[in-house]
């Protein structure tokens, strides 16, 4: 995965943001896609955050960085 990437998501998820707008930007189709290979490695190394951590799958679920 390419570093500018990551990087502009960080910057993008300083606004808490939805599986769907995180997708939209990463110009991805599949939102499973791009949770699975963009948001959740960087949620492991703790780059990024979830608001709702003991409900990974919750619908509310919103991604951020600090």
């Amino acid at each position: 995965m390419d570093v500018s990437v990551l990087i502009n998501l960080e910057r993008f998820s300083r606004i808490p943001r939805t599986r769907k707008e995180i997708c939209e930007y990463l110009g991805l189709t599949s939102v499973t896609y791009a949770i699975q290979s963009r948001v959740l490695p960087l949620v492991e190394t703790g780059q990024i955050k979830m608001s709702i951590p003991e409900k990974p799958k919750s619908p509310k679920q919103l991604f951020y960085s600090e």
